[in-house]
């Protein structure tokens, strides 16, 4: 690395460290087989893996890297753009000139210098950048292209942004990675918890705090998201969220320090300006996972397998169709109260189901077969073009009793579940994203009273299923 230099943050430190740890048994073996970054906006994550990764890549011969988000236009105009410019400018020239402490021929200089593109080739086809002196490659890509992405073996993956990325499809790139990097801000619950308790996983803590470079545009605006009560001073219980509307910043009686009474002031200003925004702040200031304020529901709490099986309810089922889209099934119990149990059979689409069909999928899955339960499902049971009803080849060929749900109206169907203390088996990890990202669609500014009509297969298939429940049972809460 002779001649080589960039600056980096405390970030980098620590993800390098870890992506360089061997196996106490194999030292030819990576001791961590996946490397979490979380944390809120502008923490260096995405630098410090350009550094991370370039570094790797030029030391160690016969390897590569595979760098993934959902979709190829996302990872190649945000990413690689990204990137592009650190290789550019790797030693934060561009903060030095606008701080004017150097000038614009230094500046110019420096860049022609350190420009660390001079040590790759470039495809731009391809998007793949292959380092001259040992062929190493790292190339960035997405999952509209699964095929291609699923079927590549490289030394080390990153995962930037995964809130779309299904567990299966991660599971498939663990086995041919050595190394799994996942980035981003924890806004969700997401299958990635249950990866962050093992022994072979490391994770990293990160925010805008840790950025030495950060400009002060971007800092001013993430700190314009912090709510007054989550200011120290009323954290604390200094003083209280009223109190410290009226506060007298000049007598001081609190005996508030310096930093407490700037942090105050900023606060009362976004509060006024209605900048701030505890989820914002929670989720792009401090890295944290935050309930949308959007969520159509709130409050369902995991269960483990056990605890679900435990419970020795009734059981019935409910189903939405998909073809491109997951074809969605759960399982759901009622206690006669007004708790409800409910666990992910099946997300798949049906053209992804292969030579076996949904009524096998769904048998498989363990969906009883002959007159013992309901299973409630969309009445819009047809593909575009086709007259053949899956509702009724469950029925003929698979003996599953299968109905169409008389689909309430969104209204009445969220006034109606929102009554009930709804509990989620904790490797349902579709329906947990779902239920996460169900929210409310707003149309310049003014809610619709509708859903975002986005991943919304378990949530609909549990409706459904709700419904039926509630009709069958003749359910009233």
């Amino acid at each position: 690395m002779a001649g080589i230099e960039f600056r980096s943050s405390p970030v980098f430190a620590a993800i390098w460290k870890a992506l360089n740890k061997k196996s106490e048994t194999n030292i030819a073996s990576h001791y961590y087989k996946l490397i979490v970054e979380e944390g809120g906006s502008r923490s260096t994550k995405t630098w410090s893996n350009f550094q991370a990764l370039f570094l790797y890549l030029f030391e160690n011969p016969l390897s590569s890297v595979t760098v993934l988000r959902d979709t190829q236009k996302s990872c190649r105009d945000i990413v690689e753009k990204d990137w592009k410019q650190w290789l550019s400018d790797p030693m934060v020239r561009k903060k030095e000139y606008d701080d004017g402490k150097i000038a614009v021929d230094e500046f110019d200089k420096f860049l022609q210098t350190e420009n660390l593109k001079q040590y790759l080739v470039e495809n731009k086809t391809n998007h793949t950048w292959t380092f001259k002196h040992n062929g190493n490659v790292i190339w960035f890509t997405g999952l509209d292209d699964e095929n291609l992405a699923m079927g590549m073996t490289q030394t080390i993956c990153w995962i930037n942004e995964p809130y779309s990325f299904q567990y299966d499809v991660y599971k498939q790139l663990a086995m041919r990675s050595k190394v799994i990097i996942f980035d981003w801000n924890p806004k969700q619950n997401h299958w990635v918890e249950n990866e962050k308790a093992k022994e072979t996983t490391f994770v990293h803590y990160s925010t805008f705090k840790d950025n030495p470079f950060i400009i002060p545009e971007t800092k001013m605006q993430i700190l314009s998201y912090q709510p007054i009560h989550r200011a120290d001073a009323v954290e604390s219980g200094i003083i209280s969220k009223d109190k410290a509307f009226s506060y007298d910043f000049e007598a001081n009686p609190a005996e508030l320090t310096d930093k407490q009474i700037r942090e105050l002031k900023r606060c009362i200003y976004n509060e006024k300006t209605g900048s701030a925004s505890e989820y914002d702040w929670d989720v792009y200031g401090l890295g944290k996972k935050s309930e949308k304020p959007n969520k159509i529901y709130k409050g369902w709490k995991p269960i483990s397998l056990e605890e679900y099986k435990s419970k020795d309810y009734q059981k019935f089922y409910g189903l939405d169709f998909g073809f491109a889209n997951p074809s969605a099934c759960v399982e759901v119990m009622y206690d006669g109260d007004v708790s409800i149990y409910v666990r992910q059979l099946l997300y798949k689409p049906m053209r992804l189901m292969g030579a076996s069909t949904l009524g096998d999928n769904l048998l498989h899955a363990g969906v009883p077969s002959g007159n013992v339960t309901y299973l409630w499902a969309d009445s819009s049971d047809k593909e575009a073009g086709s007259d053949i009803s899956q509702i009724n080849d469950l029925r003929k060929f698979y003996k599953i009793n299968a109905v169409p749900v008389n689909k309430p109206t969104y209204k009445e169907r969220f006034d109606f579940i929102s009554k009930f203390n709804i509990f989620y088996t904790v490797e349902s990890i579709d329906f947990a994203q779902e239920y996460e990202n169900y929210e409310y669609e707003f149309i310049n500014g003014y809610p619709t009273e509708k859903p975002i009509k986005k991943d919304d297969h378990l949530m609909n298939a549990f409706e459904y299923c709700m419904w039926g429940m509630k009709n069958y049972l003749n359910i009233r809460v």
